[in-house]
């Protein structure tokens, strides 16, 4: 197991990363680092690839949030499992990598080699506030984890954290340990981001959150 961190002012110079979210016939407005749709029959694989070759899109990323098989999965450079009422969190959380406002963040290079695997991705979640949110969060992420059947090998594990000012490396290695004890990470490598916000869904100014995102990246290796 690895534990990877990239101080984002070390390496950000430029501009943001464009990450967008397909729909049918969309219009094309510039380049994306990375595209994602959510899959199923509605999709039109020609409309698809067409919005990919005008984007100039580097990364087709599908959202799948059910056993069902569709065409449009065919042409994703790789999937993202997630339940039905995670799909703009998962996006949100990938949206944001290598945000040039993040204090410790991901680098888009390691992003582009772990995705680049088709392996197959399971995003969870968990969101709490209060007193002990980290802790809360990680209860939670625990039970979603034990859920988790998967026969194919785990290759990385992004973890994007949104939390209040007060979050420090303390709260982080809760997160940590939480991970390492109830996922089999010992050929893995841990990639983690931390976005500082006083405002957020599940919190206001003043008081303690945090939202965690974890995408657990398969290596397409047997």
């Amino acid at each position: 197991m690895q534990n990877k961190y990239t101080i984002m002012s070390d390496i950000f110079v430029g501009e943001s990363l464009s990450i967008a979210k397909y729909e049918p016939n969309k219009v094309a407005n510039g380049l994306n680092h990375a595209t994602f749709f959510v899959a199923s029959n509605d999709i039109d694989v020609v409309d698809l690839q067409r919005y990919r070759e005008q984007t100039k899109t580097e990364y087709l990323i599908a959202i799948k949030t059910s056993n069902k098989y569709f065409n449009c999965l065919n042409i994703a450079d790789n999937i993202i499992e997630c339940l039905p009422n995670e799909i703009e969190m998962a996006i949100y959380g990938l949206a944001f990598i290598s945000s040039k406002y993040a204090f410790i963040g991901i680098d888009w290079n390691d992003f582009e080699k772990e995705i680049s695997g088709g392996g197959g991705i399971q995003f969870i979640q968990s969101h709490a506030n209060g007193e002990n949110c980290v802790k809360k969060a990680c209860n939670a992420l625990a039970l979603r984890m034990h859920q988790i059947k998967s026969d194919k090998r785990l290759k990385s594990v992004m973890i994007n954290i949104f939390a209040d000012t007060s979050f420090d490396f303390e709260k982080q290695e809760i997160i940590n340990k939480m991970t390492m004890q109830n996922l089999d990470v010992d050929q893995a490598t841990i990639y983690y981001q931390i976005n500082f916000s006083d405002n957020f869904d599940w919190w206001h100014k003043g008081e303690q959150g945090c939202f965690i995102c974890e995408y657990l990246i398969n290596s397409n290796e047997e």
